[in-house]
């Protein structure tokens, strides 16, 4: 009979089962609860100031009844934009919101063309847009990183 070299399976096993804890204790914890505007110091953190251009889209205080919203553009915006629905048909029950997908270009021509109300893109404007009218109020960032 050979002689094996080396630890037994079940090390291995161990190993494994050690890795796959801390792999979901690492990336499925919950941050522990923390009062809101209090920071690591316990000195109350002062908001930001909203962006120069918040007015663009000022919040109205009503719509009339069975007022209807097109939200058009690309298909990394679509989360934010059915955030956007709900927050706003929460608001306004009696207004309807519909949203698509059809690209960051398709969005900017449908709002040029009298097609949609809003468009979420995922690109800055080009001058060419910005001097039809357009204006873009930056609402998150993406970060892509090659690995």
């Amino acid at each position: 009979m050979a002689k094996r070299s080396g630890p037994p399976p079940i090390i291995y096993i161990i190993i494994f089962l050690a890795l796959l804890g801390l792999g979901y204790w690492f990336f499925l914890r919950k941050p522990a609860d923390q009062p809101a505007n209090i920071s690591s110091t316990g000195q109350p953190t002062v908001a930001p100031p909203p962006p120069p251009d918040a007015e663009i889209f000022p919040s109205p205080a009503s719509v009339p009844p069975n007022t209807q919203i097109q939200i058009d553009g690309s298909t990394s915006m679509v989360t934010i934009t059915e955030n956007l629905k709900q927050g706003f048909s929460r608001q306004f029950p009696n207004a309807r919101v519909n949203t698509m997908a059809n690209g960051t270009n398709n969005g900017i021509k449908a709002v040029l063309n009298g097609e949609a109300d809003l468009a979420g893109i995922s690109r800055s404007l080009t001058p060419q847009e910005e001097n039809q009218g357009l204006k873009a109020l930056p609402i998150a960032s993406d970060q892509i990183a090659i690995v």
